[in-house]
């Protein structure tokens, strides 16, 4: 089960975390807000931030997932009390197995920050997620919350005197995107001198001089275009690469993943996935799962991400390996170091060849002596591979059922 802690983090021993691990606690939700003292108070939340810091490293220590919520565009909030607010987001984001969010502060009906605004909310293109807003509204749409304000308040946008309000939805969108596909690299290129503040203000920068005209809900669609990814991984080059071995090291990572080759064969029609209890047959064709490709690189990637865990320097280990990549993410699909003989294996499964292709094939990459020996050890590899979860087996509909069918005299040919 999951559990929302939004109330109080520093009230969380680290003895009832283990107790809810072994109770089967799976998630728990953290409703920080804002990582500045002074604004703790203002909100009348009262934590203490260093509580917090040490709450998220016991509860991924405990092996249970959390999720850290943030909040930006309070109308007291400085640019000094939002660094410190993404100090708590990229801790999360440095720690295993916690998410975190950042949000527009939502002026909901009748709350304080509502009553004491009210004669003062915006409604902008941009709003908080509370509203779920579109890339588009209707005029309809928009006169019916311009008529019933009182409704339809988390449209409204509180005053931010302090900060700039399209600074703060390009951070979020920023942020937001950075977390999903290149989590490490981010929380990599914030420990450059000046942190992630720094970092985004000297981004923003670059993206004007590039997309000036970008405003609006085409500035939020440009986050999720593979451009913005090529660009900003131009600007870490060079700002952020010569400055950190970590960011360059990731850097030529995503860009030999950006190289390698996918797997974009999907198994033809009629065919349905054996479990793997199931053997795999010469006739079976085998593909990579999750779209993966093979990336062979030189650095260690797991000592990297150790590295910008612990928010430190060094160089680390050389030599020749060889990583499975996802190209279709999900919680169950991450990036992970496989041995050259299932790298091997794995650049074979397109989705095109079938098992006894696989096998003629590997006799060329993996020489075993004595000849005799080598089917039982291709066929053992291959089944490696699908037990690491790296390729699945598909099978044709009409040969499973005949597999699973009563003893027949009726014999099928490899070869048809």
């Amino acid at each position: 089960y999951s559990w929302n802690c939004s109330a109080r983090t520093d009230c969380i021993s680290e003895e009832l975390i283990r107790m809810m691990a072994d109770a089967g606690c799976k998630e728990i939700f953290f409703g920080v807000e804002t990582g500045s003292e002074r604004m703790q108070k203002i909100i009348n939340k009262h934590l203490d931030i260093r509580q917090v810091h040490d709450t998220i490293d016991v509860v991924a220590k405990a092996g249970i997932a959390s999720t850290v919520s943030l909040i930006v565009g309070f109308p007291e909030e400085t640019w000094e009390d939002l660094s410190q607010t993404l100090e708590i987001f990229l801790h999360s984001a440095r720690t295993p197995n916690s998410k975190p969010q950042i949000n527009i502060l939502a002026p909901l009906a009748n709350t304080p920050s509502y009553i004491r605004h009210k004669d003062e909310l915006v409604l902008s293109d941009f709003c908080s997620d509370m509203c779920r807003q579109g890339r588009h509204q209707d005029d309809e749409d928009l006169q019916l919350i311009r008529q019933h304000p009182d409704i339809f308040s988390s449209f409204y946008l509180a005053p931010t005197p302090n900060l700039d309000r399209p600074i703060l939805f390009e951070l979020r969108e920023f942020l937001t995107n950075g977390i999903y596909r290149f989590r490490w690299l981010l929380a990599a290129a914030a420990q450059c001198p000046g942190g992630m503040a720094a970092l985004f203000l000297e981004w923003v920068k670059y993206r004007k001089s590039l997309h000036p005209e970008l405003a609006g809900s085409e500035l939020r669609s440009y986050y999720r275009l593979p451009l913005h990814v090529n660009e900003l991984f131009d600007f870490l080059r060079r700002h952020s690469a010569p400055q950190s071995r970590k960011v360059a090291i990731l850097l030529d990572f995503y860009a030999a993943a950006d190289q390698a080759d996918a797997c974009e064969e999907e198994p033809g029609l009629g065919r349905v996935e054996l479990d793997c209890e199931e053997p795999a047959r010469p006739w079976d064709v085998a593909v990579r799962k999750n779209y993966s490709q093979i990336v062979e690189f030189e650095w260690d990637l797991h000592e990297v991400v150790e590295m910008v865990k612990e928010c430190r320097t060094g160089e680390p280990d050389r030599g020749q390996r060889f990583y499975l990549v996802p190209r279709r993410f999900s919680k169950e699909a991450s990036v992970c170091e496989v041995s050259i003989y299932i790298a091997r294996v794995a650049e074979l499964c397109d989705g095109k060849r079938s098992v006894g292709e696989i096998i003629e094939a590997l006799k060329e990459v993996i020489v075993v002596s004595p000849e005799s020996a080598g089917g039982k050890f291709y066929m053992a590899l291959i089944e490696e591979a699908r037990k690491e979860g790296v390729i699945a087996i598909w099978r044709k509909a009409r040969r499973l059922h005949r597999a699973l069918a009563p003893e027949s005299d009726l014999t099928v040919s490899p070869a048809v």
